[in-house]
């Protein structure tokens, strides 16, 4: 099963989109601030961090520079806001996997983390739910 550290603070937003993760096959522990994920992550290994930007600021591309992601640490991947192109640019240089502009859908979040987690494995990944 995958494992998703997911970095958002609004609750109603964390709440929703744990629900459709965990619906898809994932399993999704939330942080609400990159000093809980960091605690999180030091406990748990996980596959993909989902850093929400409009949460996490300048933090998450500091998060994501200090995940080791070249040697098994979890891939990342970065909710960016609606016109957020430079936030995205920022967050590929500072090692994302991925990023995608908010409002996305859960289940296209969950697509590009079975995308992240196939590229990582060389596996067929897990199936989407009917």
């Amino acid at each position: 099963m995958t494992r998703v550290l997911m970095v958002a603070e609004e609750r109603s937003y964390q709440h929703t989109l744990r629900r459709q993760l965990v619906r898809q096959g994932f399993a999704v522990d939330v942080a609400s601030d990159t000093a809980h994920a960091r605690e999180l992550a030091k406990q748990t290994p996980y596959d993909v961090v989902l850093l929400d930007l409009t949460a996490t600021g300048n933090g998450g591309f500091e998060l994501c520079r200090d995940m080791d992601t070249e040697h098994g640490g979890p891939m990342v991947m970065m909710l960016a806001p609606p016109d957020g192109a430079k936030e995205r640019l920022a967050g590929f240089e500072a090692g994302a996997a991925d990023c995608v502009s908010k409002p996305v859908l859960g289940r296209e979040i969950a697509a590009r983390m079975r995308a992240l987690t196939r590229r990582r494995t060389g596996s067929p990944g897990l199936q989407p739910s009917p």
